[in-house]
């Protein structure tokens, strides 16, 4: 037999498909279905009573409903709701959506209501004033409300005026209405946080639901509680000042428009957000990555047109998006395509830069224009063989892409194998012809045998690339979930002090590697490494000052690594508080002066308004 939480539990769902047609005026309800309570308010059967679709709040715990309706079937509904006359003889529910859901699952059969007259537009006034009121409402309440706000017209300024607001905390519940429906509703249930939900939102929706796949399986279920995201969301997260193409370009996303002013770009917000002016991070993935594909296309298109190579040279592995775009391209597709390491490429030379010769020197600036033209003399030589070399047909015209998605226009010779500076190299087909003529020579022979050995070394190069790619891949695999993580090892702190060092930038690069090499510096990677491992702590602790110290972001108080140079300062003895006192008394001495100066202007003021 069913309870009578479970019957209205089906009775919740029946009412809630019932369609509602508002209107100002209403039929008199029958007697039979309304009562006076005695506290003079009115009792209206509960099967009446509709749910409002102008309310924005739009999802209830459910877990929390069942604990109030048990409540409710014990002590009642103390608290009325309110409700509006429908021409259709129902009532529409202004206030008390969720003591109507919890009475339904109480098996209660009537409301204690005020039964009111309202516009649509008195509703949606009420209900906001309501939710807003209500004691530490849900984030998602809120900016469910202030998106209504903004559906009708009001601009930010005008809401946060309105609701009593900043412009930020506006605009940061504005966002959170961009969270995808499964997101919302994990938000709803706590079980992410607000910081959560605000880098989420910041995303577009394609790059949000690839998240809710990877990272959040099982997340209907109860126990569920969403992990730290912050390195998930950087994947999907751009620095715009190293895009492959024009910021304010309109036409690589005619939908999507420039950059420049663009939501999703994080320089936009500068006027609410100050400290984000000095940055411009794209968190929109698909727009990102489809504007940076048509700005490849277009540079392959005008590269490929004015040069028409005769061939494809590729390294060993190039972007999957850079190559499915060669594939798709008419005038790439039936090209033939080369290996890097089976070609010679002849690279034509380098101009040589004036800067180059240019020093400061004690009385200024010198230059050394022996050595500039000295070096135009040999650029100029080296061109001309370079063009003759070109003239008489031992080479062809190649676009070579690279394995980091660049691209240029290349000579090569397709007969000859990459040389690496061992000499001139022979063919297998050579050698071969010249043993069935009976011509073959010990130079042709010696240098087969070079070739074999140049290939073979290359052989093992590609061996020791699959070593590492099967090691990255089970790696990978092994720790992307942190439970595997056992303990801190040494391999682990030494791979955090190359990071630290890799991080620094050239300048105190080379400063720091003299201070910590001197003049014993690592010769191979193998040394670097345990060079880094055996550091004295003062030579780690100097590394991570310097790495902290060279960062930009270091110098200013609303970034995260100046505070984190301010502690250690603190801990190294410097007298921060003293550093901080001297700036103070500057700044009231500076105060006093501008209050001195405000004072004077308003008496004068006064002084012009008393005239007149």
């Amino acid at each position: 037999m069913k309870t009578a939480i479970e019957k209205n539990t089906a009775k919740k769902t029946r009412t809630s498909r019932r369609k509602v047609q508002p209107t100002a005026k209403a039929a008199v309800p029958l007697k039979s279905e309304i009562a006076t309570d005695e506290g003079g308010f009115e009792r209206v059967a509960i099967d009446l009573v509709d749910i409002s679709p102008l309310n924005y709040r739009r999802f209830y715990n459910q877990a929390d409903l069942v604990r109030f309706s048990e409540v409710l079937a014990v002590q009642g509904i103390t608290a009325p709701v309110t409700l509006r006359k429908m021409e259709t003889g129902r009532y529409e529910l202004v206030v008390g959506e969720r003591r109507y859901r919890a009475a339904l699952l109480a098996g209660l059969t009537h409301l204690p209501a005020m039964v009111r007259v309202f516009t649509d537009a008195q509703v949606k006034e009420i209900q906001l004033t309501e939710n807003l009121q209500r004691e530490n409402p849900h984030p998602m309440h809120e900016a469910f409300a202030v998106s209504d706000m903004r559906s009708e017209g009001h601009n930010i300024e005008e809401i946060a005026a309105r609701l009593g607001k900043s412009k930020a905390f506006v605009f940061n519940r504005l966002k959170l209405v961009e969270l995808i429906a499964p997101f919302q509703e994990i938000f709803l249930s706590n079980k992410m946080t607000l910081t959560q939900a605000s880098q989420l939102a910041a995303l577009d929706h394609t790059a949000q639901q690839e998240i809710l796949e990877e990272e959040c399986p099982g997340w209907e279920e109860e126990e569920f509680q969403l992990d730290d995201l912050r390195y998930t969301i950087r994947k999907y997260q751009y620095n715009l000042f190293k895009a492959p193409f024009d910021l304010a370009d309109k036409s690589l996303s005619p939908d999507m428009g420039a950059c420049t002013g663009c939501s999703f770009n994080s320089a936009s917000l500068a006027t609410l957000f100050p400290e984000m002016a000095e940055k411009a991070i794209c968190s929109n993935h698909t727009c990102y990555n489809n504007k940076s594909m048509v700005a490849v296309r277009l540079k392959l298109m005008e590269l490929l047109t004015a040069d028409q190579p005769e061939a494809i040279i590729v390294s060993a592995r190039i972007p999957e998006n850079l190559k499915g775009l060669l594939e798709s391209m008419e005038i790439t597709r039936d090209l033939p395509q080369y290996d890097f390491y089976d070609v010679s490429i002849q690279r034509p030379p380098t101009l040589p830069d004036r800067a180059d010769y240019e020093d400061e020197g004690e009385e200024g600036e010198e230059f050394d224009g022996v050595g500039y033209n000295e070096a135009l003399e040999e650029f100029k030589a080296d061109m001309d063989a370079f063009e003759l070399l070109k003239e008489v047909g031992t080479t062809r015209k190649g676009l070579w892409v690279q394995w980091d998605g660049s691209f240029s226009i290349v000579a090569f010779d397709p007969d000859k194998p990459k040389s690496n500076g061992r000499g001139k190299e022979v063919t297998a087909k050579e050698v071969q012809e010249a043993i069935k003529a009976g011509t073959v020579t010990t130079e042709l022979l010696e240098g087969e045998i070079k070739r074999l050995n140049v290939r073979e070394a290359r052989s093992m190069e590609k061996d020791s690339e699959k070593i590492q790619e099967t090691v990255h891949s089970q790696f990978m695999e092994r720790f992307s979930e942190i439970g595997n993580v056992v303990s801190l090892t040494a391999a682990d702190q030494m791979a955090a002090r190359l990071l630290i060092f890799q991080s620094l930038n050239y300048t105190v690069y080379r400063q720091v590697e003299e201070s910590l090499f001197g003049e014993q510096e690592p010769e191979t990677y193998e040394e670097k490494l345990q060079a880094l491992a055996s550091m004295t702590d003062q030579q780690y602790s100097y590394l991570i000052r310097m790495a902290v110290a060279s960062k930009p972001e270091s110098k200013s108080p609303r970034q995260i690594i100046g505070l984190c140079l301010q502690q250690l300062a603190s801990d190294a003895d410097i007298d921060v508080p003293a550093i901080v006192q001297a700036q103070d008394e500057l700044a009231a001495g500076r105060k006093d002066k501008v209050e001195l100066r405000v004072a004077d202007m308003e008496r004068r003021i006064k002084k012009l308004t008393d005239k007149a």
